[in-house]
């Protein structure tokens, strides 16, 4: 299980996806829209590990992914046990390099998406992959960390079949993690415009957007 060929083209497109990781969503907050409702999302660099479905040895969740962006992850420093089968990090593998995807093209949120251990409160699909989002907690006290939610699987699929609610995503926005207002869109369905977004929304966003010209996906 798990071959040094498997091996070696496994690590390619880990280092591949967590470049494209890095560029386009580590360092920003996103803004989803849809149904009149929203959810913002950050996406870190030490959740990256556990997409990949492969276990590290002697690595943080951090320094794994450090690596996977300089491109010096070795061989050697992945494996795959009980809790991490090559078979599910395959499957993983023909989506991670798509991540992007999430923020910047049409997608279906997903909401109580669950699985065989646990519930997701909202999940995101392009139909091909899902990306299930939990809230930030803190894993040794317990408590909430923020009011963003994280990134905490990938699956296969698009798990419409294991959520209990489907909605069309409107609008996604993003802004730096340095910044309090969005000021790029990023992606529109066409389908609502911006000067109809609730209220709450409409106050999260740089109020330029809302006298520019609307437009697609621009992020």
């Amino acid at each position: 299980m798990g071959t040094t060929p498997n091996k070696a083209r496994i690590i390619q497109t880990i280092t591949s996806a967590a470049v494209q990781y890095k560029q386009h969503l580590v360092g920003k907050t996103f803004l989803y829209v849809f149904e009149g409702r929203m959810i913002e999302v950050a996406y870190h660099a030490k959740e990256f590990r556990h997409l990949t479905g492969v276990a590290a040895r002697g690595l943080t969740a951090l320094s794994f992914y450090d690596k996977a962006v300089d491109g010096t992850l070795q061989e050697s420093q992945i494996y795959f046990d009980v809790n991490h089968r090559f078979h599910l990090c395959k499957r993983k593998m023909k989506h991670i390099q798509n991540l992007a995807s999430v923020a910047n093209s049409a997608l279906i949120v997903l909401e109580d998406a669950g699985t065989a251990t646990e519930t997701y409160h909202f999940a995101f699909t392009e139909l091909k992959f899902t990306l299930c989002l939990g809230r930030d907690i803190d894993p040794v006290t317990g408590s909430q960390k923020s009011d963003y939610y994280i990134v905490k699987s990938l699956r296969d699929g698009d798990m419409f079949d294991r959520s209990v609610h489907q909605y069309e995503c409107n609008y996604i926005f993003s802004r730096k993690n340095d910044q309090k207002l969005y000021d790029t869109p990023c992606y529109s369905d066409g389908k609502v415009s911006i000067h109809d977004l609730p209220e709450d929304v409409k106050t999260k966003l740089l109020p330029a957007l809302l006298s520019e010209r609307e437009g697609s996906k621009v992020c």
